[in-house]
């Protein structure tokens, strides 16, 4: 099926990054609980339910933004009066591109913890910036980013919310 892979690989670096950071593993554990606590929360989760946990969209953000789920460049073609890139000069009609792991760990962009994973940062004033420069594999909204791994991932969280992780030496 068309996008398992990159939904897979999103949700894998989410749940990898949350084990990583028991904080933020505790704040989602306990902003799903409530929810689903208030009744919030269908049996089968609903995509206009999960983007009403803020918590879980900036986690699904900041585990995107960490291990993008795609590797390839996203290329663009150069205007035809040329331009300046990285010192040097471009012909119009050139088509260049950058990975998204180096966009997403730009410091100028996301901060000096560009490398870490913060949920956090998403609540900042300068998130419309940082989403400007996430690389996104499908379609959402004009000025959303697509979350396409919440639902997979709020399903896994109120299936697995007994569970206990133990980190493994």
């Amino acid at each position: 099926m068309a996008g398992s892979d990159t939904t897979a690989a999103a949700i894998i670096a989410i749940l990898y990054h949350l084990m990583r950071v028991p904080s933020a593993y505790a704040k989602l554990t306990k902003e799903i609980d409530k929810a689903i606590e208030e009744n919030r929360l269908s049996e089968i989760v609903k995509y206009s339910e999960a983007v009403t946990l803020p918590y879980l969209v900036a986690c699904c953000k900041e585990g995107m933004r960490l291990h993008p789920s795609v590797g390839m460049t996203l290329p663009r073609c150069v205007p035809p009066q040329g331009c300046i890139l990285a010192g040097e000069r471009i012909q119009g009609g050139t088509r260049v591109g950058v990975n998204a792991a180096v966009v997403h760990r730009d410091r100028k962009i996301f901060g000096d913890d560009a490398d870490s994973f913060v949920p956090e940062r998403w609540f900042r004033a300068d998130a419309k910036c940082m989403e400007r420069h996430m690389f996104v594999v499908r379609n959402a909204m004009p000025g959303e980013l697509p979350m396409y791994p919440i639902l997979t991932g709020i399903a896994v969280w109120r299936r697995c919310k007994r569970m206990h992780w133990e980190e493994c030496e």
